[in-house]
C-alpha cells in the first residue's frame, strides 16, 4: 500500500513502499552521477535544505537499480554495463564515522585505518567478480562532519579523503554517496586556519550536487498528491474568473504566464494561496516535507475534509491560520523567521480591527491577512490595488462588498495603498492621517513653480557614451544631458564631448531652438512637451516633502512618507527616460534639422554621427589604457619607461625591448609608434619621424603649425596642451600626455626650450620632460626663420661643429649648433668657466654662451660682439670677414678650451723648476721624482707632507691627473675649481713644500741609520743668499747634559725674546 511519511529513513523504508513521487530535479540527479560514474569520478555530496527528499532520493535510487520500478530511468547498461549493486547504508550520527564503519565491516575498534580501507577494498573486488557495483550511501553526513571537527579531525578526514580515493579510482566499482544540509566546508567552523585547508583539499573529492527543489517543483509535487484526494471544484467559472485576476495581478509571476491546468490539479488552493504557503514552507518549514504533511493532516485546516466544507477555494487568509497554528515556534523565532516585524505588524493590525470594529470582525481579519501575506511573499512589481483586492475577497475569502470593508479599514488608519509597492499595506504606529496631511499640503504649495532646478536636483542626468565612434577610432565620446530653461550652449570640455539639452521652459519655440542649433557643434536640442506631466510629478514630490518635514518627529509617517517619496522620484525617473523617446512628447533638434528619436538605439548612432562631424582629425587609435582622460599609476609609469627609451635607444630596433617579454612600454610603443611609422628603418637606419599612418597626418600638421606659430614669438606649451583639447581634435588627456612629449622628442632639433625662470634648456631629457608634464605652462618653445644672409654665418658655425653632412634642414641647424655650443660651455672645468687669464675676445665668447638666453641671438648677435665684432653686418660683410670671424672664433675656442691645460703646465713648470728638474715627458720625470723622494718615511712626515708624498709616490699614469693631485694636496681643494688669485699661493707652496721634502731625505736617512737618537736638522740664510745647513744628532748619552745645558741658557736669556734669539744664532754662526 502507497504511504506518506514526514520523513524517510534509509534503512527502516527498505522494506516498505512510500509513495514517492519523480521531479525533475531528482532525474536530474540521477543523470549527474551516472555522467560522472562514467567519466571515472564515485564520489558525490548531495546537498539540500531540511526536507527536500534527500532521503527520499536515496530510497528511490536503491528501488530503481536493486527492483524493477524505474523511478529515474529503467537499467540499461548506464553503469558501464552493471546491472547488479549492493548498498551498504549508514545513517550519520554524533560519533566518528571512521569507528561506525569498523563496526559495520565486524571490525575491532583498535583495527587501523588501513586494514578497513583493505576490508573495503576486498568487498569491491569480490563483488566486482560477481559483476556487481557497492553503493556505500551515508545519509545526514552531516553529523559524522560535525562530530569529527569536534574531534581529532585530522584522523577522520584523513580517512574520507582516503576512502574517496579509494572508491574514485576509475578501476573501482564502488560508489560513495552523502547527503548534507549544507556546503560540507561549513562543517569546518572551529577549525584552525591550516585545518580548514585540509578540509577543503578533502571536499575537492566529492562532487557536489544541488538538490534544493524550486518553488515550481514543489508545487509539481503538490498537485500529485492533490490528485488522490479527488476533490471537487465548488465553482469551476469562478474559479477561472480567480486564476485571470491573479494572472493579470502579477503578484505570482512577474509576466502573465500562469498555467491554467497546473492551478486547477492545485485545486482548492488557488494560486495565489499555494504560492504563499509554499514560500512560507520553505522560509519557516522544511521544505516538501512540511508541505506534504500539510497535504496529509487530517484536521479541519487540512484539505483532506476540504470535500465537507462549504469553502469555495483555501484561501491566503486559510494559509495564514493553518501557520500561525502549526509552525507557532519557527514563526516566533527571530533567527528562522527573518519577517518577524511584519507578523507581529499582522497581528497588531487584526487587534486594532478589534479594538475599532462591532461588527464584521472575521471579514475584515481575513482582509488584513491576506494583505499583510501577499506583502511578504508576492512578487514586488505585482498589484494588490483596490481592484485585486475586491475580487479575491469576494470570490476566494468570501466576503460580500468587500469594497465598504476596504475603506472603513483605510479611514482607520489601519491600512493604506502605497504608491511604491502598487499594494495595500499597514499603517504601523502613526496616528496621522497622511491622506488629509497631504490634501492640506496642496493648499501651501504654489503649484506654479520653476521646474529646471528641481529637475536637476532629483533626476541623476545620464552621461551616454557613443559606442559606434569608439569601436571605429578608439577614443571614447560622452554626451551630457543638461536641464536648461534658456538657450545657452556650453562648450564640451575635459571628459565631455558634448551635450543634450532638455529645455523645460515652455515659452521657448520651436523655431528659436532650430535657429540657436545652426552651426552649434556637438550639441542637440529636446524640447519638453510634457512639461505639465513632470511639474505634477514635482508637485507630489513638494508635498510628500511639505509633510515629512511638518511632523519630523513621528518616525513611523516619517519612514512611509519617504518610501513614497522614493516611489515619485522613481517614477519622475522613468517619466522623463520613457517619454524621451515619444515623438508626441518631445521634439529633437540638431543643427537645424528635427529628428526623429525613437530608441536609446537610435539616439547612440546619432550621437556617433555628431561626434564624427565635431572631431573629424582625431587619430585612430584603439587602446582604452591609453586613449582615455585620466592615465592610471602603472600606465603614467611606463609612460616614463617609454619616453626614456625614445630618448635613449631611437637608434635600436623595436627601442631594443626583448622580443619575449612584453612590459606595458613594450605595448604602447608598438601601437601608438612602430604601428603608426613613427619608429621606422630607412637606409638601414632607426629613426623618428612624422607618422605615415594617415589618420595621424592631421594631428601632426596641428602640432607642426604650432610649431611654424613660435617662430613669432615664443609659444607656451600648456597652449598647445589646450589646442588638442578643442575640435578639430580634441584628444583625450591622457592620450595628450603620451602625444606631446613625444612629439617633442621627435622635433627635438627643430625648437629651442626655455623656462619661465631659468631660461633656454639646451637639452630634451626625460626628467625635463617629466616636469613639462607636470606644470606645461612654464615651458615655451621657439622656432626660427633662417633664411637669406643670414644663412652664410649659419654655414661656417655648421663647419666648426662638424653639422656639415648630419642635418641639411637649417632650422635644426641652428638648434644643433647652439646645443653644442651649450654642452662645450657645460663641460669646461669649474676654472675654465672663471678664469681672467685670457684674452678679451676669449672671455667674450665664453660669457655670451654662458648668458645666452635665446640660440638665434646668441649666434648672430652676442657671440659675433664677444670676438669684438661690434658691429658685424650680414648684409654687408664680406666672405673675407667672415673667414676672419670664424679664425678669431676657433682661436678663442681652443683658448678657453686650454686654459686649464695651461694652469697644469705651470703648475708642472713649477715642480720640476723647484726639484732642479731639466723639462722633459711626464713618463721621463716621475720616476725621477719618485726616486728621489723614496727615503721619506710617510709615518715620520705631517698630514699634509704626508699625503703629498703619497701622491708623489702613487701609480697614476695619467699626466693630468697626478699634476691635479698634488695641486690639490697643496691648495686644500680641487684646482679644477681655483680662483686667479690663488694659483700664486698654490705655486709657490709647491716649491716651499717640495724643498722642504728635500729637506727631509738626508734626515730621514740618518733615522733610519740612528732610530735611537734625534736629529734636528738647522739651516741659516743670510742677507746675500748664503746658506749654512748642519744635521744636528743628539745621541741618549748627550740628553742629560742637554737638559742642564738648555737650563742654564733658558737662566741667563730668559728676558728678552728678540736678543735670545739673536744670541742663539751668532753662536750657531760661530761654529
Amino acid at each position: 500500500m502507497l504511504r506518506f511519511t514526514t520523513s524517510t529513513n534509509i534503512e527502516r523504508d527498505v522494506v516498505n513502499d512510500i509513495h514517492y513521487i519523480t521531479t525533475p530535479n531528482a532525474l536530474d540527479v540521477f543523470d549527474r552521477i551516472i555522467h560522472a560514474y562514467q567519466s571515472g569520478h564515485h564520489s558525490f555530496n548531495i546537498i539540500g535544505s531540511y526536507g527536500t527528499g534527500k532521503s527520499s532520493f536515496l530510497w528511490a535510487l536503491e528501488k530503481n537499480l536493486m527492483t524493477d520500478t524505474a523511478y529515474f530511468a529503467p537499467l540499461n547498461g548506464q553503469f558501464n554495463g552493471v546491472k547488479k549493486f549492493e548498498f551498504l547504508k549508514l545513517i550519520g550520527d554524533s560519533s566518528s564515522f571512521l569507528e561506525t564503519l569498523k563496526t559495520t565491516f565486524k571490525l575491532k575498534k583498535s583495527s587501523s585505518n588501513k586494514a578497513l580501507l583493505e576490508l573495503v577494498k576486498q568487498k569491491g573486488i569480490e563483488l566486482s567478480l560477481q559483476k556487481k557495483i557497492l553503493f556505500i550511501v551515508v545519509d545526514e553526513f552531516g553529523k559524522f562532519l560535525e562530530y569529527a571537527s569536534k574531534n581529532n579531525p585530522e584522523r577522520e578526514l584523513y580517512f574520507i579523503q582516503q576512502l574517496t580515493e579509494l572508491a574514485n579510482d576509475p578501476n573501482s566499482n564502488i560508489i560513495v554517496i552523502t547527503t548534507l544540509h549544507q556546503n560540507f566546508g561549513s562543517y569546518a567552523g572551529g577549525l584552525s586556519k591550516n585545518q580548514k585547508k585540509e578540509w577543503e583539499k578533502v571536499k575537492g573529492r566529492l562532487i557536489d550536487i544541488s538538490f534544493d527543489e524550486p518553488i515550481e517543483q514543489l508545487l509539481f509535487l503538490a498537485s500529485k498528491r492533490i490528485e488522490d484526494f479527488n476533490i471537487k471544484m465548488k465553482s469551476p467559472k469562478e474559479f477561472k474568473e480567480l486564476f485571470n485576476k491573479i494572472n493579470q495581478s502579477k503578484l505570482v509571476s512577474n509576466s502573465t504566464n500562469l498555467d491554467f491546468e497546473i492551478s486547477k490539479k492545485l485545486y482548492p488552493l488557488d494560486f495565489l494561496s499555494v504560492n504563499i504557503l509554499t514560500q512560507a514552507l520553505q522560509r519557516y518549514g522544511q521544505n516538501e516535507r512540511s508541505l506534504f504533511t500539510f497535504l496529509s493532516t487530517n484536521k479541519h485546516d487540512g484539505l483532506l475534509n476540504f470535500n465537507n466544507s462549504d469553502k469555495n477555494v483555501f484561501n491566503v487568509a486559510d494559509v495564514f491560520d493553518y501557520l500561525i497554528k502549526n509552525l507557532t515556534s519557527e514563526l516566533n523565532d527571530k533567527d528562522s523567521n527573518p519577517h518577524k516585524p511584519v507578523w507581529r505588524a499582522i497581528l497588531k493590525a487584526i487587534d486594532k480591527v478589534d479594538a475599532l470594529n462591532t461588527d464584521n470582525f472575521e471579514e475584515l481579519s481575513k482582509i488584513i491577512k491576506c494583505i499583510g501575506l501577499v506583502n511578504l511573499f508576492s512578487k514586488p512589481l505585482g498589484k494588490l490595488d483596490r481592484e485585486f483586492l475586491s475580487a479575491y475577497a469576494t470570490y476566494a475569502l468570501e466576503i460580500e462588498n468587500p469594497d465598504i470593508l476596504i475603506d472603513r479599514l483605510v479611514e482607520q488608519r489601519i491600512i493604506k495603498f502605497f504608491n511604491h509597492k502598487k499594494k495595500y499595506f499597514f499603517i504601523d504606529g502613526t496616528d496621522i492621517d497622511i491622506e488629509q496631511e497631504l490634501l492640506e499640503a496642496s493648499a501651501n504649495i504654489n503649484p506654479s513653480f520653476e521646474i529646471t532646478e528641481r529637475l536637476h536636483y532629483f533626476l541623476d542626468l545620464p552621461v551616454i557614451s557613443a559606442k559606434s565612434i569608439y569601436y571605429k577610432k578608439g577614443t571614447p565620446r560622452f554626451f551630457k544631458f543638461e536641464i536648461i530653461n534658456e538657450l545657452e550652449i556650453i562648450q564640451p570640455k575635459e571628459e565631455i564631448d558634448g551635450y543634450v539639452y532638455l529645455i523645460s521652459n515652455e515659452s521657448i519655440t520651436k523655431n528659436q531652438v532650430l535657429k540657436a542649433s545652426a552651426n552649434s557643434g556637438p550639441q542637440i536640442f529636446v524640447i519638453l512637451n510634457n512639461i505639465s506631466t513632470l511639474r505634477t510629478a514635482l508637485f507630489e514630490i513638494e508635498k510628500l516633502d511639505y509633510v515629512i518635514k511638518k511632523h519630523s518627529d513621528d518616525k513611523a509617517a516619517k519612514e512611509l512618507l519617504l518610501e513614497e517619496r522614493r516611489y515619485e522620484v522613481n517614477k519622475l525617473e522613468k517619466l522623463l527616460d520613457t517619454d524621451l523617446y515619444n515623438t508626441s512628447k518631445t521634439t529633437w533638434i540638431y543643427n537645424e534639422t528635427i529628428l526623429e528619436i525613437t530608441s536609446k538605439a537610435i539616439l547612440n548612432k546619432l550621437l556617433s554621427k555628431i561626434a564624427n562631424e565635431a572631431y573629424p582629425d582625431i587619430p585612430i587609435y584603439k587602446n582604452e589604457m591609453v586613449n582615455r582622460q585620466h592615465l592610471s599609476t602603472p600606465i603614467l609609469t611606463a609612460r616614463k619607461h617609454l619616453l626614456k627609451d625614445l630618448l635613449d635607444n631611437a637608434i635600436d630596433s623595436n627601442l631594443g625591448y626583448e622580443d619575449t617579454k612584453f612590459p606595458p612600454q613594450k605595448t604602447i610603443y608598438l601601437s601608438l609608434i612602430k604601428e603608426t611609422g613613427i619608429h621606422r628603418e630607412e637606409n638601414e637606419h632607426y629613426l623618428l619621424s612624422e607618422p605615415n599612418d594617415e589618420s595621424f597626418i592631421p594631428l601632426w600638421k596641428h602640432c607642426t603649425q604650432f610649431l611654424e606659430e613660435a617662430k613669432t614669438i615664443k609659444k607656451n606649451i600648456s597652449l598647445l596642451y589646450e589646442s588638442l583639447s578643442k575640435p578639430p581634435l580634441k584628444l583625450k588627456k591622457g592620450f595628450s600626455e603620451f602625444w606631446v612629449p613625444i612629439f617633442l622628442i621627435i622635433k627635438n632639433e627643430d625648437f629651442a626650450l626655455f623656462h619661465e625662470n631659468e631660461g633656454y634648456i639646451p637639452y630634451l631629457t626625460s626628467e625635463v620632460l617629466d616636469l613639462i608634464h607636470k606644470k606645461p605652462s612654464n615651458y615655451y618653445v621657439k622656432t626660427y626663420q633662417v633664411e637669406g644672409l643670414k644663412l652664410n654665418l649659419l654655414n661656417k658655425y655648421k663647419e666648426i661643429t662638424g653639422l656639415q653632412e648630419e642635418n641639411e634642414k637649417l632650422e635644426s641647424s641652428l638648434i644643433a649648433i647652439f646645443s653644442r655650443f651649450m654642452a662645450f660651455y657645460r663641460g669646461l672645468p669649474d676654472y675654465a668657466k672663471t678664469t681672467n687669464r685670457l684674452s678679451p675676445a676669449t672671455k667674450g665668447l665664453r660669457d655670451a654662451i654662458a648668458q645666452a638666453k635665446d640660440p638665434e641671438t646668441a649666434l648672430l648677435i652676442e657671440i659675433p660682439q664677444g670676438l669684438g665684432y661690434q658691429e658685424l653686418n650680414l648684409k654687408k660683410e664680406s666672405e673675407q670677414t667672415l673667414v676672419d670671424f670664424i679664425k678669431h672664433l676657433n682661436e678663442a675656442i681652443y683658448e678657453v678650451r686650454t686654459s686649464y691645460d695651461e694652469l697644469l703646465n705651470r703648475l708642472e713648470e713649477k715642480i720640476l723648476k723647484s726639484l732642479g728638474i731639466k723639462k722633459s715627458e711626464f713618463n721621463t720625470y716621475k720616476p725621477i721624482i719618485q726616486k728621489r723622494f723614496k727615503g721619506l718615511k710617510p709615518h715620520l712626515l705631517l698630514i699634509k707632507e704626508k699625503t703629498l708624498v703619497n701622491r708623489l709616490m702613487s701609480k697614476l699614469d695619467d699626466r693630468d691627473s697626478w699634476l691635479k693631485s698634488l695641486g690639490d694636496v697643496v691648495l686644500g681643494k680641487g684646482i679644477n675649481r681655483m680662483k686667479d688669485e690663488e694659483e700664486v699661493l698654490l705655486l709657490d707652496n709647491t716649491s716651499q713644500i717640495l724643498k722642504n721634502l728635500e729637506n727631509l731625505v738626508e734626515i730621514h736617512q740618518l733615522k733610519e741609520e740612528r732610530k735611537e737618537d734625534d736629529i734636528i736638522q738647522v739651516q741659516l740664510t743670510n742677507v746675500d743668499g748664503k746658506r749654512q745647513v748642519e744635521n744636528v744628532i743628539i745621541s741618549q748619552d748627550d740628553q742629560k747634559e742637554l737638559i742642564s745645558l738648555e737650563k742654564d741658557l733658558e737662566a741667563l736669556l730668559k728676558n728678552n725674546k728678540k736678543l735670545r734669539t739673536a744670541a742663539l744664532i751668532r753662536l750657531l754662526q760661530k761654529k
